[in-house]
């Protein structure tokens, strides 16, 4: 009779073990969910901030004397230059992580810039 009891306690012992596992996995599946959307949020919220300043920059711009022709192409070379440093070469290797301009915030919303030695669009420097 022993041996049946010390059976049904293994049994059960490990379909319990298995389905804390199974929550736990779920568990964990499911704060990375939340740490990602929040990181999008935070990116979202920062690309919000960020435009708002280009704004009042251009308004700046525009009532210095700047045409809406000069802005336009102001724009129009800042993002051709982009497009040229961004786009993938067959020559270029991983992006140098001492280099500050290389760093890109993570989905997590982590700050590439802990020390607070950077500020985007070159704001405060």
């Amino acid at each position: 009779m022993s041996s049946k009891n010390n059976f049904m306690r293994d049994t059960k012992r490990d379909i319990l073990r298995m389905v804390r596992e199974q929550r736990a996995q779920k568990q964990d599946a499911l704060d990375l969910f939340v740490d990602s959307l929040i990181g999008l949020n935070s990116l979202k919220s920062r690309i919000a901030e960020a435009e708002r300043g280009v704004d009042e920059k251009r308004r700046a711009a525009r009532d210095a004397g700047n045409t809406a022709a000069e802005l336009k192409e102001v724009e129009r070379l800042v993002q051709d230059n982009w497009d040229q440093m961004t786009a993938p070469a067959a020559t270029d290797g991983p992006a140098d992580a001492s280099d500050p301009e290389s760093a890109v915030p993570d989905a997590s919303g982590s700050d590439p810039y802990p020390d607070g030695g950077h500020t985007e669009y070159g704001e405060g420097v």
